[in-house]
């Protein structure tokens, strides 16, 4: 399984990842796109890079392959020209220098500034590693919960604390020492307490 490209989030000069999976938070078949993979790191065929700030929520940066090489313009503004890595190619005589593409074939829209109407909660993370599979809270040194209505910031809820006592609930879990008490899982709230309840007292494992 390849890992994927996410989203990145940028809030306070910082860059967090949305938990999970990504959130419908831009959605470019709403703008004319008929997104397309080009290549395994990225099925949905396309990435967004978003800001939080002035209580909005923006996209700024669209990496994205259409399938019928439609790029229409977002808020006034066109595709960016195609950038170029250095690179090797085999050939029959050997190795020889090339370049191809930058972001795996996608192309790319910078500094879109286009606030976006999103409705809902955005649990984003700043995990230990970016090099993971999939994002979990007990992976984040530090998690937040944002909250809008209609592209609107109404709240903040700083869950940074959870996301530490789930680090320790499942490194003690992955260590298989459990709890002699029910201390840390007393701390948890509530709703993260069902899909934990191998780490009371009482567990019995071998």
């Amino acid at each position: 399984m390849t890992v994927q490209i996410g989203d990145i989030y940028n809030y306070n000069e910082q860059e967090y990842v949305c938990i999970k999976r990504n959130a419908d938070v831009f959605n470019p078949r709403d703008y004319g796109f008929q997104p397309s993979w080009v290549c395994s790191s990225c099925w949905r065929g396309y990435w967004c890079e978003y800001e939080i700030k002035n209580d909005r929520i923006q996209l700024q940066t669209l990496y994205i392959h259409d399938a019928d090489e439609h790029y229409p313009m977002i808020n006034g503004v066109s595709i960016s020209p195609v950038e170029y890595m250095p690179a090797l190619t085999q050939t029959d005589e050997g190795l020889i220098p090339t370049e191809i593409p930058l972001y795996f074939g996608h192309e790319t829209y910078e500094h879109v500034d286009l606030i976006l109407p999103y409705t809902g909660k955005l649990l984003l993370g700043i995990p230990f590693s970016k090099y993971s599979y999939f994002f979990h809270p007990s992976e984040c040194k530090k998690l937040l919960c944002f909250e809008f209505d209609n592209g609107e910031l109404k709240g903040i809820e700083d869950c940074s604390e959870t996301a530490h006592i789930l680090h320790k609930v499942y490194k003690r879990f992955r260590l298989r020492e459990f709890a002699d008490d029910e201390e840390l899982y007393e701390k948890l709230p509530e709703g993260f307490r069902g899909p934990l309840w191998w780490f009371k007292k009482d567990t019995t494992r071998s």
